[in-house]
């Protein structure tokens, strides 16, 4: 997951592809991408690796008629839309422009009761969202993402509603073990430290503009 900054972008693009190039490389192809202001900045960084599928995780006010014009001849972009208050016409906007996305929402301890309660997906099923991503918010307790994950686990096994629920990061996981045997999931941020469930490290040893991601992946 990593999250981009706009005008670093403009100014190291070639950083960005360099990260993707050496995802590939460790068998990386699906990458969560959070873009700051106009997701549109982000868009030809994405077409250029066509091999890949990125998830863009968006709040409602991020999502234009224009980006969705953009985006309706770009096949490996799938967008999130966080659950706020604009969630639901954007969703509709999406649909009109047929094109695929999910929905997503981060929780915290607080959240445990309206979660496993299932009011989340009460409030994300009239959107028709193909995914509904959770993510736990930073310093999250270990037994409430495990609670909240064993939870994800029952509804996806009753699959009694249209819609896939998934665990931002236990999911992530999970197909890599599949895939690779040793799963990883990892998140940096615009300034490329890396993300923890016990906060930012900004350590240069793990900033992925200034060590190869290999490198960062081997020191976890």
């Amino acid at each position: 997951t990593m999250a981009i900054d706009s005008g670093y972008l403009e100014q190291h693009e070639e950083i960005y592809h360099n990260v993707i190039r050496e995802g590939n490389t460790l068998g990386i192809y699906n990458y969560f991408i959070v873009p700051d202001g106009d997701p549109r900045a982000v868009l030809p960084l994405l077409q250029q690796h066509d091999d890949c599928a990125f998830i863009l995780m968006l709040a409602g006010e991020q999502i234009t008629d224009a980006l969705i014009d953009q985006c309706r001849e770009i096949k490996n972009v799938l967008f999130s839309v966080r659950l706020d208050k604009k969630a639901a016409s954007v969703c509709a906007a999406l649909r009109r422009g047929h094109l695929l996305y999910a929905v997503h929402r981060g929780y915290s301890q607080r959240d445990l009761e309206a979660i496993t309660g299932g009011q989340w997906l009460e409030e994300a099923l009239p959107l028709h969202p193909t995914f509904a991503f959770l993510f736990p918010k930073p310093h999250c307790p270990e037994q409430v993402r495990k609670t909240v994950y064993q939870y994800i686990i029952s509804v996806r096994a009753g699959q009694e509603y249209p819609v896939i629920p998934m665990d931002f990061y236990e999911d992530q996981l999970l197909i890599d073990r599949i895939i690779s045997d040793d799963g990883c999931s990892v998140m940096f941020d615009a300034h490329g430290n890396i993300y923890t469930n016990s906060g930012i490290r900004s350590e240069a040893h793990l900033n992925l503009f200034q060590t190869p991601l290999k490198e960062i992946l081997r020191r976890l």
